[in-house]
């Protein structure tokens, strides 16, 4: 049986009974093609073979498995994405690690590295979520039984909370997305996957809502629509960010405070001068946009190349801000008088 229609049917029987935050992700049509492409494609051959030895293991609560098959998707998704933009190659497996890709643009060999950002909390946030997401179809049953024509249940998806019973978390908090977000990419980075080359960092955010615009994600800092209340870019925030730097977000309520403490992280592309610039992937479907931030003062190919295939860009000097800021106003205008 082929490998999308392996996890096809595992989704359905997995969707009778609860919801699986990763593999919900996986995009099928991708996992096709990348079987198509196998007889052909040393990359789409080698993934191929990965994820089919991952699939006896694959069970609801084997979050590891999940992960796996996901990385290497999102690996693949990349693959297909940035071909359209460039000339990609994916770099063969050695001794030891390397990027993922090498891009041929304007004449120069860049790299790229691709890391998957999971959720807060390691696996006790998937496992919690599919339990939670299991009561929420007991109780659509019963209702369904007591034979109302309606039935209503929730469940909920908290990718920055660190801890079931974390009393410190709150839903609303900007910093508390930056930095559980800072420091995942932190733990994955790997030296050794960043040194042949100017090497792009491509982030998969597939998993998480930052809690605010996509675009003015890469503002430093934006003013909220009520007055005299503002709101940080999250993802600017992760790869620019100065330890101690205050952040905000959207106020409760008017009047209220956007005070959301000071940073404990230090931005990514501030630390690791070996990560030349970083293109996240944010969005679910159709709707998925890149989002590139870079170095200012840069008039090089990796600068050059995050333009061409990002969706939106800025940098450290916040160059394109009122650009950005101005294609939000364009997705949603200020109500009229």
């Amino acid at each position: 049986m082929c490998i999308h229609e392996q996890l096809l049917r595992f989704l359905q029987d997995a969707n009778e009974l609860t919801y699986l935050p990763l593999l919900q992700e996986i995009d099928l049509p991708t996992i096709r093609r990348m079987e198509e492409d196998a007889h052909s494609d040393e990359y789409a051959r080698r993934k191929c073979r990965k994820i089919r030895e991952l699939l006896p293991s694959l069970t609801i609560m084997n979050i590891n498995t999940q992960r796996s098959i996901f990385n290497h998707f999102a690996e693949v998704r990349f693959y297909y994405e940035l071909r359209n933009e460039s000339v990609i190659t994916a770099i063969a497996e050695g001794n030891g690690p390397t990027p993922d890709f090498r891009i041929d643009f304007e004449g120069s060999a860049l790299f790229g590295e691709v890391k998957s950002i999971s959720m807060a909390g390691s696996d006790a946030n998937y496992t919690g979520v599919i339990w939670d997401a299991f009561g929420a179809e007991l109780e659509l049953e019963r209702q369904r039984r007591q034979g109302r024509r309606a039935c209503i249940a929730e469940f909920v998806i908290q990718p920055a909370r660190r801890a079931e019973g974390d009393r410190n978390y709150d839903s609303r908090s900007a910093r508390a997305v930056i930095e559980v977000i800072n420091t995942k990419i932190r733990d994955l980075f790997n030296p050794a996957q960043f040194a042949l080359g100017p090497t792009i960092l491509f982030a998969d955010l597939s998993q998480w809502a930052l809690g605010c615009d996509a675009v003015r994600s890469l503002i430093p800092c934006y003013h909220e629509e009520w007055p005299g209340s503002n709101g940080s870019g999250v993802l600017w925030q992760v790869a620019f960010g100065r330890l101690g730097d205050l952040v905000f977000r959207p106020p409760e309520f008017e009047g209220a405070s956007s005070d959301d403490g000071t940073l404990a992280t230090q931005g990514l592309l501030l630390e690791f001068q070996t990560i030349a610039g970083v293109v996240f992937r944010y969005g679910l479907g159709d709707r998925a946009r890149f989002l590139g931030l870079c170095q200012a003062n840069q008039e090089t190919p990796v600068a050059r190349f995050i333009r061409q295939v990002a969706d939106h860009v800025n940098d450290d000097q916040n160059t394109y801000g009122h650009q950005l800021e101005m294609a939000y106003q364009q997705q949603f205008p200020p109500p009229g008088p």
